[in-house]
């Protein structure tokens, strides 16, 4: 499979083509992770799906017709936190 060069420039594309009224949560998403992680990469995986890279690929999102889906690819390692 060919490898997407700019993940971040294909993700703006993607997010566009998409339902307009999806496209302030995917960004807030987008922002979320980005301050929550800072050194995060925005990379597409091979199978065409926006990932998020830090110390491999971290967590996903896709957008559907009236749902965006955020999941954890290393769900079970993340640390929980007591507040």
């Amino acid at each position: 499979m060919r490898t997407i060069a700019n993940g971040r420039e294909w993700i703006d594309e993607y997010v566009a083509k998409k339902e307009s009224k999806l496209g302030d949560v995917t960004q807030g998403l987008r922002r979320l992770v980005k301050n929550t992680v800072p050194d995060t990469k925005e990379t597409v995986n091979p199978w065409k799906i926006p990932t998020f890279e830090s110390n491999g690929p971290m967590c996903f999102f896709m957008v559907g017709k009236n749902h965006v889906t955020f999941g954890f690819l290393r769900g079970t390692c993340l640390i929980r936190r007591s507040y």
